[in-house]
């Protein structure tokens, strides 16, 4: 497989344009040790995962997978200017059980500020 395989595959989970667990499983498919250019992530990623949540087109589950995935990856960064939000957000979404489960009111107020 290819740098750009690899890149193509935190993209794709990314900006879930295919079905998360095949998404997942392409992602998984390279080793998590990596050194070289990286995807950027920003809040519109996030902003597409909740519209999809609060359009019941995902659940609560898929959230929490697609935020512990992408945490702490070494192929993914975050625009710079969002860089705090953006880690912060994952960690909530990646954490139910610390942060609790999302609900509607929560994904609400989160696309709220990933569109500010």
């Amino acid at each position: 497989m290819q740098l750009s395989d690899r890149l193509q595959a935190v993209t794709t989970v990314l900006e879930l344009s295919e079905s998360f667990e095949t998404a997942k499983a392409k992602l998984r498919a390279f080793p998590w040790n990596y050194e070289g250019p990286e995807v950027i992530m920003t809040r519109g990623h996030v902003a597409n995962l909740l519209r999809r949540f609060l359009d019941g087109e995902i659940g609560a589950g898929t959230v929490v997978d697609w935020a512990d995935l992408l945490e702490m990856r070494e192929d993914l960064d975050f625009e710079e200017e969002d860089r705090d939000w953006l880690t912060n957000v994952l960690s909530e979404l990646s954490n139910p059980y610390t942060n609790g489960e999302l609900t509607r009111e929560r994904a609400m107020e989160l696309l709220v500020e990933a569109e500010a």
